[in-house]
């Protein structure tokens, strides 16, 4: 895969994969649209307009991005890996409450995107502290 098409895959991926964890408590909050904004904004110098957000999570299947992280997960370093999951825990934290049921899309991330228990366990210490 050409490498500027890599970029984008992971920047699609990122934004599907934080959509995914902010409807896996079926609550949209402001907070958590904003939440994603910043944090991509952050990552890929990039806005993302909030009704596009919104239209996306009502309008799609989000837990196709899980498996298309199976997919990508061979092409992405280390680092891609752990941002997506790090943006993620982000998202999940907004409301301020991480609750079981992200608690168990953020594992369950970790493992499509092939880290260990371990390496994710590891990431969310580091994101709590």
């Amino acid at each position: 895969m050409p490498e500027d098409e890599l970029y984008q895959t992971f920047l699609l991926i990122l934004r599907r994969v934080m959509c995914s964890v902010m409807v896996v408590d079926e609550e949209i909050c402001d907070r958590e649209i904003a939440t994603i904004q910043r944090v991509f904004r952050e990552f890929s110098g990039q806005d993302v307009d909030a009704r596009e957000l919104r239209r996306e999570m009502e309008d799609n299947d989000l837990a196709d991005p899980l498996e298309t992280l199976r997919k990508v997960e061979p092409l992405l370093s280390t680092h891609a890996k752990e941002i997506i999951l790090k943006a993620a825990l982000i998202v999940a934290d907004a409301d301020g409450k991480i609750l079981n049921e992200e608690e168990l899309m953020i594992a369950k991330i970790g493992a499509f995107l092939g880290l260990s228990p371990a390496h994710v366990r590891g990431i969310v210490c580091e994101m709590i502290e």
